[in-house]
């Protein structure tokens, strides 16, 4: 593989925490000499955080809408979105301000930049009706987890900046995999010809819309975990491969 994406949360934490474990990876990748790259719903500073503190290639953050990248020991973002789209979130989210007082925001919300969450429990019925309208006549995009719905540019997802970064650096499809376990990473569950499921993803399985080509099972593939046992076991068998070519 040329390039190993993955998604962050759940895919990578381990009990919303970031596991030692996370370094062996990033040991395992530069081993590899195969570039990082963090595909992720959180908020553009937690791609910064990253890319700053880890050695991580890239890093695309607000499902699509923001990359981030590293040249010459300098980081630069990238906006993916038209600066139309960037308008229309933030009148969304300033029309929901004014329009129902009692919404409570994702505590990351502030530091979004073109997206937003609102608690579930704190939008009632005939308000959510109204913003699905309005998500619908603005052409953006919603998805919620188990505590938040969260709204998007409706031109942008994980896909469309994957495609981007692989098209950019010319590489082919099949020379990449990705790991995932949510909703939000059925697009490139469903575009990309390698995907992974590390086994936490059985929890969200009857919301996929596209599944990963390949499911882990059990606690021990859990999280990054998964993420090791896979590549380490691919690589094993890539080196035996290589061996028997060899030996004939």
């Amino acid at each position: 593989m040329k390039v190993i994406f993955s998604d962050f949360d759940g895919t990578i934490t381990d009990d919303e925490k970031i596991p030692k474990d996370f370094f062996s990876l990033i040991e395992l990748c530069e081993s590899l000499s195969t570039p990082l790259v963090i595909v992720s719903g959180r908020p553009a500073s937690w791609g910064n955080f990253l890319m700053n503190y880890f050695d991580i290639d890239s890093c695309i953050m607000e499902d699509g809408s923001i990359s981030i990248l590293k040249k010459d020991s300098k980081i630069f973002r990238k906006a993916l979105l038209s600066d139309q789209e960037a308008k229309d979130i933030l009148n969304l989210k300033n029309w929901c301000l004014k329009t129902n007082h009692d919404l409570i925001y994702s505590n990351d919300s502030v530091d979004r930049s073109y997206s937003f969450g609102l608690l579930l429990d704190s939008i009632n019925g005939n308000f959510l009706s109204k913003l699905k309208l309005k998500i619908q006549e603005m052409n953006l995009r919603s998805y919620e987890t188990s505590q938040y719905l969260y709204i998007l540019p409706g031109s942008t997802d994980k896909w469309t900046a994957v495609s981007e970064y692989i098209k950019d650096k010319g590489i082919n499809l099949k020379d990449v995999i990705f790991f995932g376990d949510s909703i939000n990473d059925c697009s490139l569950f469903q575009h990309l010809p390698n995907t992974v499921g590390v086994s936490n993803v059985h929890k969200n399985i009857h919301k996929l819309q596209a599944l990963p080509k390949v499911i882990l099972e059990g606690k021990e593939n859990r999280s990054v975990y998964g993420i090791l046992n896979y590549l380490k076991n691919q690589t094993s068998v890539h080196i035996n491969t290589c061996n028997d070519n060899l030996k004939k």
